[in-house]
């Protein structure tokens, strides 16, 4: 791609338009499919055991607990080669990252969006930041009526965390977005642009629905690879019940963001 042509995607206009033309694409994928359901209206009938590994785009139930239903949704085309391609290149070039470090090593790189402090596993905090680029602003507006339109969801948000991940060597562990200040059960839409990595979910020890025995801690790791462009939203009692992680991988991985949109609430008002 010519300097030129990275340019005028910059500087090109909302990415709006594409919402309406995603939709019935989607459905007519997924018409060839077998019903695969997790909506919050319940209005589908849900499955037993999700596979192993996610490719296919749809609606997918983890499992049900005490605390309720755990799903997500995954559209690997959200966005086009075109749209993939601007914002790769406006996250790289205009986007200014803070280093995430342990041990003195460098694990990962973040931007933080959002009106308060985001403060997670009790030792980062994330400064308010309410300057929110047009770009980002049109992502966010872009999921917002998508998934309204596709799922009947209303998805709030207010905030959005991205991390840039350099190489496969660089992670994310294990962990869940269960901070008091992103509420009980919280919706988080998270979109790739770059290197496709893998990202991977597995069921709490202390979920009411897992069997007890060691052995079924890695049996119920679930994979989804997360091509550019790809979106994946987690439900429910996602973050109750399991949690996630991007791990290190050992071969040639390129440059990769990921933007996960969420509502944040200040944690002295929020019950959990």
């Amino acid at each position: 791609m010519s300097n030129k042509q990275r340019n005028r995607r910059l500087q090109s206009g909302p990415f709006m338009d594409n919402v309406v033309k995603r939709g019935p694409r989607l459905a007519k994928e997924q018409s060839n499919q077998s019903k695969i359901s997790f909506v919050p209206t319940n209005a589908n009938p849900a499955i037993s055991r999700v596979p192993d590994q996610i490719t296919v785009p749809g609606v997918y139930e983890l499992s049900k607990s005490n605390f309720g239903t755990s799903g997500l949704y995954f559209n690997s085309n959200f966005l086009t080669n075109d749209e993939s391609d601007t914002v790769f290149d406006y996250l790289n070039t205009l986007i200014e990252f803070e280093n995430h470090e342990r041990d003195g090593n460098l694990i990962r790189e973040f931007a933080w969006f959002g009106e308060i402090t985001y403060t997670y596993s009790s030792t980062h905090a994330h400064s308010p930041n309410e300057t929110w680029p047009a770009c980002l602003i049109e992502m966010k507006e872009k999921i917002k009526a998508y998934l309204q339109k596709s799922l009947n969801l209303d998805f709030e948000c207010n905030s959005l965390l991205i991390n840039k991940y350099a190489s496969g060597h660089q992670s994310i562990g294990w962990h869940s977005d269960d901070e008091k200040c992103l509420g009980k059960q919280p919706v988080i839409a998270s979109l790739s642009v770059g290197e496709t990595r893998v990202f991977e979910l597995k069921k709490k020890p202390s979920s009411p629905t897992w069997s007890g025995k060691s052995e079924d801690i890695m049996s119920e790791v679930v994979r989804v690879p997360l091509p550019s462009g790809s979106l994946l939203v987690m439900m429910g009692a996602t973050q109750q019940d399991w949690i996630h992680r991007v791990p290190k991988e050992y071969h040639d991985r390129g440059l990769r963001f990921n933007l996960t949109f969420r509502k944040t609430h200040e944690a002295s008002n929020v019950v959990k």
